[in-house]
């Protein structure tokens, strides 16, 4: 089966340094560095950011001292044997001029070290389990104050869940600040690690830290894109002890399965069970919250369907294309800003909806018109607009709700019924949690 079409907004990086020329902390790097307190966009945050990572480039495993070359390697038995010499190294030491301690040279290494056929056995988490108990400095920082921590999510790393909780179970610190203010939690929500991120929250990370241009977790992750979103939204709730909304997880009500396919409550349709017994044994509990989606929880409106418009992923176009971090490829049927799915059964298509509303700002447009509410599905296979031109009270009740709706106040995730092409029905007494699209 072909794949897909898709489109990267990744923006190409334009580096100069010489590979493998060994590291170098420039002048002007150290000018950066030593300025008081944080950089931030306005005191050469970008520009050490970029010098960093392009300096890094020309890092020569070569360079490194034997021991610390096992370390990135990840060759437990060379490990071993360094450790059991009669001088075994200071495992809070730095190396290269970039400062890495052992902890990180380890992630570093799983991020770029791989067995090969017939080599020898690589295993980074064993060298980092093996080292730990023996004094492991965890907290080491870089010139730029990375720690291992923020290294997990830098980029791809393999066994990324076992490695950074091995870290925090051993006391690593998730609130540690590099030099722009940033703690594991912002460099996981720049760059849309969801896995580092449930990992940090769950190990208490602190989300109301500021970095240097005064963004905190609590309140940045809205821009973060919609997969950082919920999760932080989630771990928020469960902090603070709120009630999660109606499918807050993809998970079975009754047993937590997540693996098996899900189906919805036939009677109020936001809450998901793996299986007629699952749904049959909650039904007593479930009965009591189980709002049915009928005429008195709904509203009908009239999609309309805007041909060739296009509509582009925020979080992507800003984290890639602007930013300059790697994203994953969009496929391009998520672009289109209008689809009418052609398997309408005669009962109707249901799914879950998200409903935006242009900016506040927008409502009205100088010339008193109003922009339409975009309309989508997860998949994309329907794709509308709602104009409040069709139906004025339906617009306006919509837009209430979603400007009530925290934290972005231009979104809402609802439960509805395509009834055809012309007649989409929506349960608007019960909003969804933030969904992970």
């Amino acid at each position: 089966m072909p794949s897909k079409p898709r489109i990267n907004f990744t923006r190409p990086p334009q580096w100069d340094a010489e590979r493998q020329a060994g590291l170098r902390v420039t002048e002007e790097m150290k000018t950066l560095i030593a300025k008081p307190g944080f950089l931030n966009s306005e005191n050469g945050g970008p520009r050490l950011r970029y010098l960093y990572a392009n300096e890094s480039l020309q890092f020569a495993i070569s360079h490194l001292e034997l021991f610390a070359m096992a370390c990135y390697f990840g060759n437990i038995e060379h490990v071993t044997k360094g450790m059991q010499s009669s001088d075994p190294p200071d495992l809070s030491k730095k190396e290269t001029p970039f400062e890495w301690g052992y902890a990180s040279l380890v992630v570093l290494g799983s991020q770029r070290v791989a067995t090969t056929e017939g080599g020898p056995r690589v295993d980074h988490l064993e060298v980092l389990r093996y080292l730990i108990p023996h004094g492991l400095s965890l907290d080491v920082s870089d010139i730029a104050g990375y720690t291992a921590l923020h290294h997990t999510v830098l980029a791809p790393t393999p066994k990324q869940k076992k490695m950074t909780k091995a870290l925090l179970k051993a006391g690593a610190n998730v609130n540690c600040q590099n030099k722009w203010g940033e703690t594991p939690v912002h460099a996981a929500m720049a760059r849309d690690d969801i896995v580092g991120l449930e990992i940090f929250l769950e190990a208490g990370a602190d989300v109301t830290i500021k970095d240097g241009n005064g963004a905190v977790a609590s309140g940045g992750h809205v821009v973060c894109g919609p997969r950082v979103s919920a999760t932080v939204q989630k771990w928020l709730r469960i902090r603070s002890g709120t009630a999660h909304p109606p499918m807050a997880e993809k998970a079975c009500a009754r047993c937590g399965d997540k693996k098996s396919a899900l189906k919805s409550c036939g009677r109020c349709r936001t809450v998901q069970y793996c299986s007629t017994e699952c749904q049959g044994a909650s039904w007593k509990s479930h009965k009591q919250s189980c709002k049915p989606f009928d005429e008195a929880s709904s509203l009908t409106v009239k999609p309309h369907y805007a041909n060739g418009a296009k509509s582009y992923p925020r979080s992507e176009l800003e984290r890639g294309s602007i930013l300059g971090l790697p994203t994953k490829p969009v496929l391009v049927s998520h672009l289109r800003a209008s689809n009418v799915p052609d398997d309408i059964p005669s009962g109707g298509k249901q799914f879950v909806i998200k409903i935006q509303a242009p900016n506040a700002v927008y409502a009205p447009a100088p010339d008193g018109s109003y922009m339409g509410l975009y309309v989508y599905t997860w998949k994309r296979d329907f794709v509308c607009s709602i104009r409040r031109d069709t139906s004025p009270a339906d617009y306006d009740r919509l837009t209430n709700i979603i400007r009530q709706n925290p934290p972005s106040y231009q979104k809402v995730y609802f439960a509805a019924t395509l009834k055809s092409p012309q007649e989409l029905v929506i349960k608007v007494s019960e909003v969804l949690a933030d969904q992970p699209w």
